[in-house]
């Protein structure tokens, strides 16, 4: 069972997804609906754009 995978590897559910934002294979984007603009991206999407993370999240 998944969950009890996961409870025995000692990871918390902060450590988890800010790892698997970070190791992601595709490009990640994170969206704020209430200010409608980029949260954050991940290192996939600055690869596979050129873009680097502060030109990212300028773009509007």
């Amino acid at each position: 069972m998944a969950t009890s995978q996961y409870v025995n590897t000692g990871w918390n559910a902060e450590e988890l997804s800010v790892t698997l934002f970070e190791e992601a294979g595709d490009a990640l984007f994170l969206f704020d609906p209430e200010s409608e603009q980029l949260a954050d991206v991940n290192p996939m999407a600055q690869r596979l754009s050129g873009f680097s993370r502060a030109e990212l999240l300028r773009m509007q």
